[in-house]
């Protein structure tokens, strides 16, 4: 029975200390999202393999190995050498990318903090393309998120103005019932939902950094910082999309940008 309580003891003790050092909870992280399919996190070096400074594999955290990857040492972005919120990001000049084991569904949310390096052009961060008609691509035209499947024409044209120094969380979800997509830009949503048809079914990977134009990389080239990615398969509900935007916000510095109303914009979600 003694030992019995001090046990109990010890156990409320150390319970107190765990919660007055992180106040409260365990944090809440995208392994807690049902149906995690990708989840690519820069600031995680055990995650990245380097050839000299240039990344040749990023490791996927959600436990099904759809690693990315390029073993073409000319296309391999960089890492180690630029940060956000003090934590490493992968690095793409233009015409650097990467191929991931994710074969886009119509049935999806992908989210994402990216930086851009550049002002100017089409921004396509991921993206493939199996036949003419069967494309998927998720990107940023004019300074709105953008994504679906179908016809490439969501993405064409336009100018991107964004500072160089800002960071933006991206989020998208369409479901294959509805064939509905929306798109959020730090915690709010950006534009009118898209509706959609067709799908790119399941022959050609998804590129980080480009469009994977039946395995060549498309014109509308990314060049920026990535720092994290999450791809479900499944549209996620909003209650866990903006605990995954209040995840994204606190760990990369850019809670200033989520809305005022945002339930996640004072203190990181926990569970």
């Amino acid at each position: 029975m003694a030992v019995n309580l001090r046990n109990s003891i010890i156990s409320s003790l150390n319970t107190g200390l765990r919660q007055s050092v992180t106040g409260g909870p365990t944090l809440w992280t995208p392994a807690n999202l049902s149906g995690l399919f990708l989840w690519l996190d820069a600031a995680d070096a055990s995650t990245i393999t380097l050839n000299g400074s240039s990344v040749s594999q990023w490791n996927d955290k959600s436990g099904n190995n759809n690693h990315a990857t390029q073993s073409t040492a000319s296309d391999q972005p960089s890492y180690g050498t630029t940060t956000i919120n003090t934590k490493n990001v992968v690095d793409f000049a233009s015409g650097k990318f990467m191929i991931t084991g994710y074969r886009p569904s119509l049935n999806r949310t992908i989210a994402a903090v990216v930086q851009y390096k550049t002002t100017s052009g089409l921004k396509t961060i991921m993206g493939a393309r199996r036949s003419t008609n069967e494309r998927s691509y998720f990107g940023v035209n004019s300074g709105v998120v953008r994504a679906g499947v179908a016809e490439l024409s969501g993405l064409a044209g336009g100018t991107v103005a964004i500072d160089t120094t800002y960071t933006q969380i991206l989020s998208h979800g369409q479901g294959a019932v509805n064939k509905e997509a929306h798109h959020y830009l730090d915690g709010t949503e950006d534009v009118a939902p898209d509706t959609f048809t067709g799908d790119i079914g399941s022959g050609v990977n998804y590129m980080i950094g480009g469009f994977n134009d039946q395995g060549s990389v498309h014109g509308s080239k990314y060049s920026g910082r990535m720092a994290e990615f999450i791809i479900t398969d499944n549209m996620i509900s909003d209650s866990d999309r903006q605990k995954l935007e209040g995840y994204l916000a606190h760990k990369w510095g850019h809670t200033a940008s989520l809305p005022t109303d945002h339930p996640y914009k004072s203190s990181a979600p926990r569970v």
